[in-house]
């Protein structure tokens, strides 16, 4: 704790336990010590009612957040402080590698933990409704793979779930996947899917998107304010699979005609997400202390 107030700014990445944060409020000094609060999650997904309470928010100075509905959401519970809308850095734009598909088969793919939050076996449903032709024709007769990219306590599920709607032959688990693999392993299909319950802004859709590959996912987290626009993907619903389908086919189709391709992905994701603004944005914000000494910085936590 002694080492922590050392330091001008103490940015938080995780909350910790209450008595604590009180503890290192009281004896930090406010316009001394700034206390700043950086999360990935959407306020309402991350504290369900009646939310965490204002008399804790308003422990920090600042808070930042990917999305301005997250900012709404701040206010809504009772947060006075000053809210930064800066969304996580993203990847750079890398190579582009074509898209995989041969004009009779799309790369449907998911990366990520394969946990609770992640709800796949939802998806297995919508793949089902994919497969099976009920989402309406196609601009042309193709098949579906489903490739999973990690590893999670949630596989048996997924895996029975696969079994029980006959489509082990067509789903792959690749397990888990080191980071210098995980560029191949997005090049590897032509769009990808997320089913999340609840999200932050995803890491790896950026990492999705920055390759030129577009996604399909549920409106949660920070999905409905990028995937509004239909160069990066389409959003879907989160208790409808028939049309989270539709929304796939939707996406695929697009791929298909050639109405949307590697370099229309990338450009609009670094369009949306331009990199050296958000450093600069980040760098402005922890820049030098009110009396222009230059700050001592200390960050608290593991996650981001």
């Amino acid at each position: 704790m002694v080492d922590v107030l050392k330091h001008d700014i103490i940015v938080f990445t995780k909350i910790p336990p209450l008595p604590l944060l009180h503890c290192l409020r009281r004896i930090a000094k406010r316009g001394r010590h700034r206390f700043v609060y950086v999360t990935a999650y959407r306020p309402k997904e991350m504290w369900p009612a009646p939310g965490p309470g204002a008399a804790m928010l308003n422990i920090f100075d600042s808070i930042v957040v990917q999305a301005p509905g997250f900012a709404q959401e701040l206010r809504e519970y009772g947060y006075r402080g000053a809210v930064d809308t800066i969304p996580c850095i993203p990847p750079k734009g890398d190579e582009l590698r074509p898209f995989l598909y041969n004009r009779d088969k799309l790369r449907l793919g998911f990366l990520g933990r394969l946990a609770q939050q992640k709800n796949l076996v939802y998806l297995i449903e919508a793949f089902d409704h994919l497969v099976a032709g009920r989402t309406g024709a196609c601009v042309a007769p193709i098949s579906w793979e489903l490739h999973l990219f990690g590893d999670g306590p949630t596989k048996p599920d997924i895996e029975a779930a696969a079994a029980a709607k006959g489509l082990t032959d067509r789903i792959q688990f690749h397990g888990n996947v080191p980071h210098h693999w995980v560029g191949a392993a997005i090049d590897h299909c032509d769009l990808f899917a997320f089913s999340s319950v609840s999200e932050g802004q995803c890491l790896a859709a950026l990492e999705i998107l920055a390759r030129g590959r577009p996604i399909v996912a549920t409106t949660v987290g920070a999905f409905p304010e990028f995937l509004n626009n239909p160069e990066l993907g389409r959003l879907a619903p989160l208790d409808n699979a028939l049309a989270f389908a539709q929304a796939l086919q939707e996406v695929g189709a697009r791929l298909l005609r050639e109405q949307m391709t590697p370099q229309t992905v990338q450009r609009q994701f670094t369009k949306q997400f331009p990199y050296q603004e958000i450093v600069d944005k980040y760098c402005r914000l922890f820049d030098r202390t009110p009396d222009d000494r230059p700050l001592s910085l200390q960050v608290v936590g593991n996650e981001a």
